[in-house]
């Protein structure tokens, strides 16, 4: 399971969910105690998992997101884009599945006042700043900066269609 599962967990199995998040007023639960343990950190801002090259130190909730750090240090890229003509290469699975949207002409970020849409979430901020900056904006942003506005727009945002999170934005959250 990856964070962002572990942040935007779909709660329509809760029964099977015996590990619920100690976190005072946090809905989560999990199957496993491991991952409640986990996403407790999100709270806890706790990162065991520190980056071991001089000068950084960064650190991570879970070992999986220090080993695809370690790769920009090492510039070691695993993961290749399978097009003939293409042979890009990524450090981590994601990055090579967004860039396959070129290939695909997937645009699964869509903008909800004039239907464009776009390969890449940040392109879609980048349009909502740019285009509709103040424009219909949810009643709960009102009192955000216009940047901070079209951020919480793109978290409203529905899943893209065959998505791994169903009907449930991975990108919710509540102010």
């Amino acid at each position: 399971m990856d964070i962002a599962e572990l942040i935007h967990i779909d709660h329509t199995c809760q029964k099977q969910k015996r590990h619920p998040c100690k976190w005072a007023g946090c809905p989560k639960a999990f199957s496993r105690p491991s991952d409640a343990a986990r996403h407790y950190r999100i709270h806890t801002n706790d990162r065991p998992f520190q980056c071991t090259e001089p000068y950084c130190g960064k650190r991570f909730i879970q070992r999986s997101a220090l080993t695809v750090h370690l790769r920009t240090h090492s510039g070691e890229r695993p993961h290749i884009c399978e097009e003939p003509t293409c042979q890009k290469s990524f450090s981590d699975s994601s990055s090579l599945a967004r860039h396959r949207r070129i290939h695909t002409g997937n645009r699964p970020y869509k903008c909800h006042e004039c239907q464009r849409s776009y390969t890449k979430k940040a392109l879609l901020v980048r349009h909502l700043r740019m285009y509709h900056e103040g424009q219909s904006l949810p009643a709960k942003t009102t009192t955000l900066s216009a940047s901070k506005q079209a951020h919480v727009m793109v978290h409203d945002l529905p899943s893209p269609p065959n998505s791994q999170y169903g009907d449930v934005s991975p990108y919710h959250f509540t102010l």
